[in-house]
């Protein structure tokens, strides 16, 4: 009798090398090779927001909730961007993939380990690329890791053999930083998602306030900014 396979056909483990496994291995392997790697992040909401929200900083929520739950507007603002980044690291941490054995529930095969910094380099954007004013919130997290899957494969890059030229690392320009963050990883232009469980929250956020004109050098500039 063929056991079916359960899981996601390709994982990714993001860890230092001597963490990530080799052969075969377990899913309980995978995630414990997972927790050995990033263990900090972000946490960032992007909102359109009015100019007179200028002056008020002080008065918004530390937990940066300003629209209620289930809801991405209302009246006054709207939800853009609701996101966890981890610190990916790429200078410390390699990528290791893993296939799916068939006909062995749970065993994965490794197929390939590198550097993540040899990963093929794109850019993207976080932040608004619309002229208008807007409001950012900011907090650092500790977070542990699940191992990544690829989010809404086609049928197509599931059929095909793993390649490694598929693997993106995303790069952006977070707010006025002028230095480019690592943001994430695709597969076959697909995002990967590794499930960051968020295991304690800065008593820290940092509320901004901000300005993108596009026809402006630099487009994006910080009007105020409050850390509570």
């Amino acid at each position: 009798m063929v056991v079916a396979a359960v899981g996601p056909a390709l994982l990714f483990v993001l860890a230092s090398q001597s963490n990530l496994p080799d052969g075969t291995c377990s899913i309980e392997e995978l995630s414990a090779a997972q927790r050995q790697g990033p263990g900090v992040g972000l946490a960032l909401k992007l909102f359109t927001s009015a100019e007179q929200d200028a002056a008020n900083l002080a008065q918004l929520p530390l937990d940066g909730n300003l629209i209620g739950d289930g809801q991405r507007r209302n009246a006054q603002y709207q939800l853009i961007c609701d996101a966890v980044l981890p610190r990916y690291q790429p200078d410390r941490n390699w990528l290791g993939v893993y296939v799916i054995v068939p006909g062995q529930q749970g065993r994965y095969q490794c197929v390939d380990r590198f550097a993540l910094e040899e990963a093929i380099n794109e850019t993207c954007w976080f932040y608004p690329t619309h002229d208008g004013t807007y409001l950012s919130w900011e907090q650092e997290l500790k977070l542990v890791l699940l191992p990544g899957f690829v989010v809404d494969p086609s049928e197509q890059l599931l059929a095909m053999p793993y390649q490694r030229e598929q693997i993106s690392l995303l790069w952006s320009l977070l707010g006025d930083d002028e230095m480019l963050t690592s943001v994430g990883v695709t597969y076959g232009g697909q995002r990967v998602e590794w499930s960051p469980q968020i295991q304690e929250t800065s008593p820290r956020a940092t509320w901004k306030y901000f300005s993108v004109d596009t026809q402006s050098s630099p487009s994006l500039v910080v009007l105020s900014q409050q850390t509570s």
